[in-house]
Parts: structure tokens; sequence; C-alpha cells
């Protein structure tokens, strides 16, 4: 869940040991029980064989003695047997009153039997070749993810990995025609899988090594994907796993869907973590505009992450300093009530903590003791008054965003326009850095139709949209092309500089050094076509028929 490491206690987000091992002690207590049970009537028949030894008693073996006890607790009494000892007769009467609660057990054991064995065996064996949805565990992210999924894939069997403590009926929101709860491991599972599609898996803990240590152990593969979970490795991708970062998920999916309107240029974030951070980050990258549309950053919270991961980026950026056509970042050590001067001059305010108490509570202070008139957006699990929240478990745990769907199928396909004209490998073989740019390119695309096209909300691409904007950008001047192209090449490099890349004179991609950090101006003919390409790639067939980059 998003909202998990912000002061939400996820009650059923239960991390297991390495290899099931809740699943296993559950099983093991239940064999414990069972055993004692059988030790504790193997001694009375034992004690009954011994007592009825010397009475002339029909009872005289163990067989006799076990026949005696099952006509006795299943309330037969054929009368062909019976103690005549003291002892003999103090435990036909334990059989008689313990037999309800046996027969009890018994019903209730093959009951749990056919329901966490039996019945979900079954429904794998039905549906062995449809896809299947693996998930690792039961918390509000994952049934927000996986009724997402019940939803638009109504053949698909959804399995959930049984959890000690987890009632059945936790699982019943979901809206999934075929859904399972299961005891067997990862590997039975995939394995056992037959379908023409990969079998999906899930690992969705809180935990993000032990998600990536899972999906490592899993050996994805064409057969079986893995979307892992983790804000700890970078946020890529290779054959057969994805790494999903909430929260960057969640900073690109409020830039894309919150897009910076006309006229908005003061733009304050307040709080501290990785969700204020990926908010920065990603509004740097996206929010590339025109010199006289540059924005102005005013953050507030604990910003020495920021500045220690970007040291490259804060040198050519105004940074604690406004620099006409340049984006500035102004980073505050107090509070932001103490320059409550700031808030009020700005055009939009994003409260972003990591603790959700804090961001209602100073939501709650805003419109109580200030009258700032910026638009106002929460990171919030629910809706809010006085503010639009963002962050909303339903929102962000669809399987477009999980799986970055639409992102990457338009990566890839920017990829290849490019491959056209300068050959090189697809976008899966390329270096992670160099995915990462394309995707970045392909997230700036939204921008750059919204600046072709400013009269419209633009929150969803396809391509009749790219068509419109295209046709709009061939109407321009060639000054005006040119301040396009001139555009995208700052946009290039602000994403090496965010990730510290310097001019060098001599490409050294080992030390990020790069000889094309420079001025529009300064750049050869060959590569202000490139400039020129990221526009012209609006009249390529970015999309299928009918296909979106649904965010």
């Amino acid at each position: 869940m998003i909202i998990g490491s912000l002061g939400v206690t996820v009650t059923h987000n239960r991390c297991p040991a390495r290899g099931g091992g809740k699943v296993m002690r559950k099983k093991n207590r239940y064999g414990v029980n069972v055993g004692l049970i059988v030790l504790f009537y193997m001694t009375l028949l034992l004690l009954l064989v011994y007592f009825e030894r010397n009475t002339g008693s029909a009872i005289k073996t163990f067989r006799d003695a076990f026949w005696y006890m099952i006509v006795t607790m299943a309330t037969v009494g054929y009368g062909d047997m019976i103690p005549l000892s003291t002892g003999g007769k103090v435990i036909g009467a334990l059989f008689i009153f313990s037999s309800a609660g046996v027969f009890v057990l018994l019903i209730k054991f093959l009951f749990l039997w056919m329901s966490g064995s039996f019945i979900p065996g079954l429904v794998m064996s039905l549906n062995r070749t449809e896809k299947w949805f693996i998930f690792s565990n039961l918390s509000p992210d994952t049934i927000a993810l996986a009724d997402s999924i019940g939803v638009d894939e109504r053949k698909a069997l959804i399995i959930f990995k049984s959890e000690e403590g987890i009632q059945r009926s936790a699982y019943s929101g979901i809206r999934a025609r075929n859904l399972i709860v299961a005891d067997q491991s990862f590997e039975y599972l995939t394995n056992y899988h037959r379908g023409p599609e990969p079998c999906i898996v899930f690992l969705m803990y809180e935990d993000g090594w032990m998600n990536y240590e899972i999906s490592e152990n899993l050996k994805p593969s064409k057969q079986l994907m893995v979307i892992c979970r983790t804000d700890i490795i970078s946020d890529t991708s290779k054959e057969g796993r994805i790494l999903f970062d909430v929260g960057i998920a969640l900073a690109r999916y409020y830039w894309l869907t919150s897009p910076i309107e006309k006229n908005e240029k003061n733009i304050v974030v307040i709080g501290s973590g990785r969700y204020a951070l990926n908010i920065l980050e990603k509004g740097l990258l996206i929010n590339v505009l025109p010199p006289e549309d540059a924005l102005i950053y005013h953050v507030f919270g604990d910003t020495d992450m920021f500045v220690n991961n970007h040291p490259v980026l804060t040198e050519v950026l105004g940074f604690n300093e406004y620099i006409p056509g340049r984006d500035s970042i102004f980073l505050y050590e107090e509070s932001w009530q103490e320059r409550a001067d700031i808030l009020a001059g700005a055009d939009r305010i994003i409260i972003c903590d990591e603790s959700i108490e804090k961001n209602l509570e100073w939501l709650n202070a805003m419109r109580r003791y200030f009258g700032f008139t910026a638009q106002k957006f929460i990171l919030y699990p629910h809706r809010v008054e006085g503010a639009e929240a963002f962050g909303i478990r339903e929102d962000i745990f669809r399987k477009s965003i999980v799986y970055r769907q639409g992102l990457n199928r338009l990566a890839s396909r920017v990829n290849d326009v490019y491959r056209k004209k300068n050959g090189g490998p697809a976008l899966e073989e390329l270096p992670e850095f160099m995915r990462q740019s394309n995707i970045a390119a392909a997230d700036h695309l939204h921008t750059k139709i919204r600046l072709l096209l400013p009269d419209e909300d633009i929150r969803v691409v396809n391509g009749e949209i790219c068509k419109r904007a295209y046709a709009v950008y061939k109407g321009l001047s060639f000054e005006e092309r040119e301040k396009c192209h001139r555009l995208e090449h700052e946009r290039w490099m602000r994403f090496y500089y965010m990730y510290n890349w310097r001019y060098a004179p001599v490409r050294d991609d080992s030390k990020r050094e790069h000889d094309m950090l420079i001025d529009y101006d300064d750049l050869p003919e060959s590569e202000k076509e490139k400039d020129c390409a990221a526009w012209e790639i609006l009249n390529e067939e970015l999309f299928e028929p009918g296909g979106t980059d649904q965010i």
C-alpha cells in the first residue's frame, strides 16, 4: 500500500519467513495436535486390553479394543463386546463422552482439507491453461490490484498465498470469477501452470529486499513474470521482472494527471521522505517548459537527500536563487508556517510527507489559520475537503500503473523510431540508464502535446491526439519550431544532469561525461536533427488502433 509506510497500520501485510515459514509452522501445529490425540487414544486402547486380559471379556487383542472404540464412539453399540473390569468401563465412558467432539473435529478436518487443498487444487487443474496471477500476501494494496485485474481479466485465475490468521472472508471484496487461497510454494504454483501466456507473480511484501531476493530465486523468464515491489533497487526492468517503486509511480501519476496549468509558476512542496523527493524529481523531468514559463519550486522539509543525490543539477538550475529563464529550487530550513509569505504567493501547494497524519494536520492548519488561495494537493488515501487528494490506493494499484504497460510500450516505440534512423538495440536490450532516458522522453510527450494543444485537458494520450498536436507543430513558423527543438535539448540535458553527468570534450559513459551537454546553438546539425525528431515522432504510429498511454 502506498500508505503502508505513511503511518497507517496494514494489519494483513505479514511478511513470512523465507520459504513460507508461517504456513509450515501452521501445518506443524496441526500435526502436533493430531499426534497428541492419536497418542491419547492409543494409550486408552492399550490400557483397555490390559484391564480386560483376565476378565473373560471378548476384548482380548488390540484389534478387539479398536473395534469396541469405533462402535462405541459411533453410538452403534452392537453389544458383542463389553468391558467387564472397572478400568475398562471407565475407558468406555471416556469413549462415549468424547465421541461427539472427535466426530466434530473429524468433520472440521475434512472441511478444512477440502477447502484448503482439494478445492484449490481442483480449481487450478481446471484453469491450468488460463492466465494466472499469484499474490504473495493479502493487504489493502493487493486487494485493490487483484480487484483491478479481476475486472479486466474475467477468465484469469487469481491465487493468494495462504497466510496465518487471515480469514477467507477477507478476500470477498475482490471482484474475480476465479480466486483461491493456496498453501503451495511459489515454485510449485509457477511450475504447475501450463498457459500460453506467462504466469505473473506479485511480490508485494513491505520488505523490498525480501521481495527482490524471492524474485531472484524464482528465476523470471518469458514464461514467468515477476512484479517486485521495492524502493531499494533502481526502478527498472529486465526480462521477466518489473521492479515497481510505489513512490515513483505515485509521482508520475500525480504530474501526468495534475499537470502544470497556464500561469502557474510558484510550486510549493511540503514534506520529508521519499514521496516528497519523488514528487520533486519527477516534476523537474516532466515539467520542462519554455524559458518564459520556467517554474520556481519552494521545498519545505528534509532536503539533504535531494542535495546529496543531485550535486550537478543544483549547479545548473537556479539553486536558492532566481535565474530568469531557468527552473529554480529554493530549499527552506524554516517551517512553512514561518514562511507563510511564500505560500501566500504560491500557485500550487503539494503536501506530501510520508506521515499522512502530518499531511492532514497541515492541511487543516492552512484552512483554519491561513488564507492561502493556491490550489492544494495532499497525499492522502481518501478524498478530503479543501484539497485534491492523490495517492488513493485504487488509482495507483491498477494493472496499467503497476505493469507500466502504456509507459513501456510508448518508450519502446520512441526507441524504435530512433532506431530506424540511427540504429541501435531494442529498448529491453539497452543499458538501464538508456532505458530510463527513453522512459523520460515518453513521459515528456505529454508535456509537448499540452504545449501544442494548450486549450485541451490532456490526461490520456492516444494516436488521434498525437496527430492533432503534430498538425499544430507543422503549422508553426521556423523560429517557433526551433524553440521547440531547443526545449527538447534542454529536457535531454536535464535528464543527464539529474544523474550527475557533466560536460567533457570526449564522451566517457563510465565517468558520466558527455560532449553534447552544451548550448543548443553549439550543437552539430546531426544532434539538432535528433531534437527535431523528438517532435516529429508525434506523426509516427506510437499506439495500436484504439490504444492509449494509460496513466
